[in-house]
């Protein structure tokens, strides 16, 4: 007997297949969110993070991929039929992680993170280095400006450092 979530999740699936049914050329993002072991291993994130940027090379996807405590959250980006391959074909099936839930899928103009194929952090206690890897203005007076404003929200919440938790206010 299937359980209330699994009938949720197989709904949603259906919605994603509808959504990336058409104009297979266009530009998308994909954040979705998932959740992992608390004692995942170092080299259990390595290794996702190198066949995550080989699939991604080769299927011209781009990215950056979170870690925090239990929980992942991934930004993909590329052609409409990439990112449908790669979420449907490789991320619902992986083992590694569980209970995805997409919290955006859009067409995109162009790309928040256009040079890498996956970029990989775990967070904890310098997140203020990783902002500033993230950001176009190596200056960082907003760290995330140049993302598309759905992916800046996602990546704001789920970081834990405050000072780039929120936007400064114009002046």
């Amino acid at each position: 007997m299937k359980t209330t979530m699994s009938l949720l999740n197989e709904h949603r699936t259906a919605e994603l297949q509808d959504a990336f049914g058409s104009e297979a050329d266009e530009l998308w993002q994909l954040i979705y969110i998932s959740s992992c072991s608390p004692d995942i291993s170092d080299g259990t994130l390595r290794k996702i993070e190198e066949e995550a940027v080989a699939a991604n090379r080769a299927a011209d996807l781009t990215g950056v991929l979170l870690h925090k405590q239990a929980n992942f959250l991934q930004v993909l980006e590329g052609r409409k039929s990439a990112v449908s391959t790669a979420y449907f074909a490789r991320i619902l099936t992986a083992t590694s992680h569980w209970g995805q839930i997409v919290v955006a899928s859009n067409r995109i103009v162009g790309r928040s993170f256009p040079i890498w194929s996956m970029d990989f952090h775990e967070l904890g206690d310098n997140d203020e280095a990783i902002l500033e890897r993230l950001s176009s203005d190596a200056g960082g007076r907003d760290a995330l400006a140049g993302l598309s404003p759905v992916a800046e929200s996602f990546i704001r919440t789920f970081l834990p450092y405050s000072g780039f938790n929120r936007r400064e206010e114009a002046g």
